[in-house]
């Protein structure tokens, strides 16, 4: 199960995938939308153990632009 705004760009991706490379980031938990995840598929979401004291903190975040090289090395940084 996709939260809402990783499933519109999965969903986004396929209309460009046939003539780019496309690499998909989950932004969120499904449990951080749970009253949508609910309504649309019907099932419990169980929280899990890592996400239980995440939904209380202070949301961080990074306005990267459109610089495809900027957002490539942003990730790469992260990752290592």
């Amino acid at each position: 199960i996709l939260d809402p705004h990783t499933a519109t760009a999965v969903e986004a991706s396929k209309s460009i995938k046939e003539k780019y490379e496309v690499l998909v980031l989950g932004t969120a938990h499904p449990y951080k939308f749970l009253d949508t995840i609910k309504l649309a598929t019907s099932k419990k979401i169980v929280i899990p153990e890592q996400a239980k004291n995440i939904l209380d903190k202070k949301e961080k975040f990074d306005v990267l632009g459109k610089d495809i090289n900027k957002i490539k090395k942003y990730i790469l940084e992260k990752l290592t």
